[in-house]
């Protein structure tokens, strides 16, 4: 599998997101703790797609794609 049909899913932006973009990946961030401030901080070395609440969001947003591709 390459590393652009990976959806990287992760809640830190600094030991997980920030990782991810130097690896070249994009992906999801699970905001559980509401982290706007931290977010501008960082945004330029960031690369998400998705950004969510809870893993349970990111699961029904899933659901809805998927439900709306058939």
């Amino acid at each position: 599998m390459e590393k652009e049909q990976i959806l990287h899913t992760a809640q830190s932006l600094t030991h997980d997101l920030l990782p991810a973009k130097e690896m070249g990946m994009s992906g999801a961030w699970i905001d559980r703790e509401d982290e706007e401030e931290k977010y501008q901080d960082l945004k330029e070395g960031l690369n998400f797609t998705w950004r969510f609440k809870t893993l349970g969001e990111m699961a029904e947003a899933v659901e809805e794609a998927f439900g709306k591709a058939k």
